[in-house]
């Protein structure tokens, strides 16, 4: 199976500061043509060198690019650092990861208060 993936990390937000960091996630870059010759019938993901390949199926979350799409899945981890890998499969095996991308996902803050006013 062809490398034809560029794993991304993304927010959802047309602006970072506007948007909760709950709602990271994780994009790659997969051509139509490869989905179609290698009969993808799913994407795995895997977090920080360990665990098992967890499949996230083929996202409906996507952005067209020229000659694919641009997938997404929600980061689904705790805060500090860490590194995702993503890799194709079809029914009999399952391609060569691309990644890991590290990255470090902030905490949120805590205490919330209004302060001041009458």
């Amino acid at each position: 199976m062809k490398k034809i993936l560029t794993l991304i990390l993304v927010l959802t937000a047309t602006s970072l500061i506007a948007q909760p960091l709950n709602t990271a996630k994780v994009g790659w870059d997969y051509t139509d043509a490869d989905l179609t010759t290698y009969s993808i019938t799913e994407f795995q993901i895997k977090y920080d060198f360990a665990g098992t390949w967890a499949s996230v199926g083929i996202p409906t979350d996507t952005v067209v690019i020229i000659g694919g799409k641009t997938y997404f899945t929600p980061l689904i981890i705790g805060t500090g650092p860490h590194d995702v890998s993503i890799r194709a499969c079809n029914i009999n095996l399952c391609g060569d990861p691309i990644g890991p991308l590290a990255f470090i996902k902030p905490g949120s803050g805590k205490n919330l208060k209004i302060v001041g006013g009458k």
